[in-house]
Protein backbone atom coordinates (compact mmCIF):
# COMPACT_ATOMS: atom_id res chain seq x y z
CA UNK A 1 0.00 0.00 0.00
CA UNK A 2 1.39 3.43 -0.78
CA UNK A 3 0.98 6.25 0.96
CA UNK A 4 1.38 10.10 0.62
CA UNK A 5 2.50 12.53 2.87
CA UNK A 6 -0.77 14.36 4.27
CA UNK A 7 -0.49 17.68 2.66
CA UNK A 8 -2.11 20.49 5.87
CA UNK A 9 -2.15 23.98 6.39
CA UNK A 10 -1.41 26.57 9.45
CA UNK A 11 -3.09 29.69 10.36
CA UNK A 12 -1.23 31.45 13.05
CA UNK A 13 -3.10 34.79 12.57
CA UNK A 14 -1.63 37.90 14.23
CA UNK A 15 -3.98 40.72 15.44
CA UNK A 16 -3.74 43.13 12.76
CA UNK A 17 -2.10 46.08 13.27
CA UNK A 18 -4.18 48.31 10.80
CA UNK A 19 -7.23 48.09 13.44
CA UNK A 20 -9.41 46.06 10.43
CA UNK A 21 -9.84 42.43 12.01
CA UNK A 22 -12.61 41.12 9.47
CA UNK A 23 -10.65 41.38 6.73
CA UNK A 24 -7.86 39.63 7.80
CA UNK A 25 -10.23 36.85 9.17
CA UNK A 26 -11.74 37.30 5.60
CA UNK A 27 -8.72 36.60 3.76
CA UNK A 28 -7.46 33.68 6.35
CA UNK A 29 -11.29 32.37 5.22
CA UNK A 30 -10.50 32.31 2.04
CA UNK A 31 -6.92 30.96 2.38
CA UNK A 32 -8.49 27.56 3.54
CA UNK A 33 -10.75 27.47 0.40
CA UNK A 34 -7.81 28.00 -1.75
CA UNK A 35 -6.39 25.36 0.16
CA UNK A 36 -8.70 22.90 -0.30
CA UNK A 37 -9.18 24.00 -3.60
CA UNK A 38 -5.33 22.96 -4.26
CA UNK A 39 -5.90 19.72 -2.77
CA UNK A 40 -4.72 20.48 0.88
CA UNK A 41 -6.53 17.97 3.45
CA UNK A 42 -6.40 19.90 6.58
CA UNK A 43 -6.24 23.67 7.90
CA UNK A 44 -5.39 24.02 11.41
CA UNK A 45 -6.01 27.61 13.57
CA UNK A 46 -4.51 28.05 16.95
CA UNK A 47 -6.15 29.79 19.04
CA UNK A 48 -4.26 32.02 22.17
CA UNK A 49 -5.22 34.71 24.72
CA UNK A 50 -3.28 37.18 26.07
CA UNK A 51 -0.91 37.57 22.84
CA UNK A 52 -0.77 38.45 19.53
CA UNK A 53 -0.60 35.62 17.93
CA UNK A 54 -3.92 33.13 17.45
CA UNK A 55 -7.56 33.71 17.52
CA UNK A 56 -9.83 34.74 20.28
CA UNK A 57 -12.08 31.80 18.86
CA UNK A 58 -10.60 29.04 16.89
CA UNK A 59 -13.81 27.24 16.92
CA UNK A 60 -15.98 29.88 15.33
CA UNK A 61 -13.14 30.66 12.98
CA UNK A 62 -13.37 27.12 12.22
CA UNK A 63 -17.41 27.02 11.80
CA UNK A 64 -17.06 29.85 9.19
CA UNK A 65 -14.83 28.10 7.39
CA UNK A 66 -16.54 24.97 7.58
CA UNK A 67 -19.72 27.02 4.97
CA UNK A 68 -17.41 28.04 2.67
CA UNK A 69 -15.50 24.43 2.18
CA UNK A 70 -16.78 21.16 1.83
CA UNK A 71 -13.54 18.67 1.75
CA UNK A 72 -10.99 19.99 3.88
CA UNK A 73 -10.46 18.83 7.84
CA UNK A 74 -10.72 21.76 10.26
CA UNK A 75 -8.79 21.42 12.76
CA UNK A 76 -7.84 23.56 16.24
CA UNK A 77 -4.83 23.81 17.36
CA UNK A 78 -5.05 23.79 20.15
CA UNK A 79 -7.68 25.34 22.17
CA UNK A 80 -6.56 26.10 25.75
CA UNK A 81 -8.72 23.96 28.26
CA UNK A 82 -7.71 27.21 30.85
CA UNK A 83 -10.71 29.73 29.58
CA UNK A 84 -13.36 27.15 29.03
CA UNK A 85 -16.00 25.52 30.71
CA UNK A 86 -15.91 21.94 29.61
CA UNK A 87 -19.52 21.06 28.65
CA UNK A 88 -19.48 24.29 26.80
CA UNK A 89 -16.50 23.96 24.49
CA UNK A 90 -17.74 19.97 24.19
CA UNK A 91 -21.15 21.52 23.09
CA UNK A 92 -19.90 23.90 20.72
CA UNK A 93 -17.10 21.68 18.94
CA UNK A 94 -20.11 19.12 18.54
CA UNK A 95 -22.40 22.06 16.71
CA UNK A 96 -19.09 23.08 14.65
CA UNK A 97 -18.25 19.11 13.57
CA UNK A 98 -22.14 18.82 12.73
CA UNK A 99 -21.93 22.42 10.57
CA UNK A 100 -19.00 20.93 9.01
CA UNK A 101 -19.72 17.55 7.94
CA UNK A 102 -18.08 15.90 10.73
CA UNK A 103 -14.80 17.22 9.14
CA UNK A 104 -13.48 19.07 12.76
CA UNK A 105 -10.11 17.39 14.24
CA UNK A 106 -10.56 18.78 17.71
CA UNK A 107 -6.84 19.69 19.50
CA UNK A 108 -7.22 20.70 23.15
CA UNK A 109 -4.33 21.28 25.76
CA UNK A 110 -3.90 22.66 29.20
CA UNK A 111 -3.39 26.34 28.16
CA UNK A 112 -0.74 28.94 26.88
CA UNK A 113 2.21 30.76 27.79
CA UNK A 114 -0.29 33.32 28.76
CA UNK A 115 -2.49 31.52 30.97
Amino acid sequence: MTSHPQRGLSLFLTIPADGEPARTYNQSLEVIRLAEELGYETAWAAEAHFTLIGLPSALTFLAAASQTTTTIRLGTAVVPLTFDNPIRLAETAALVDALSGERLEFGVGKGNGGG
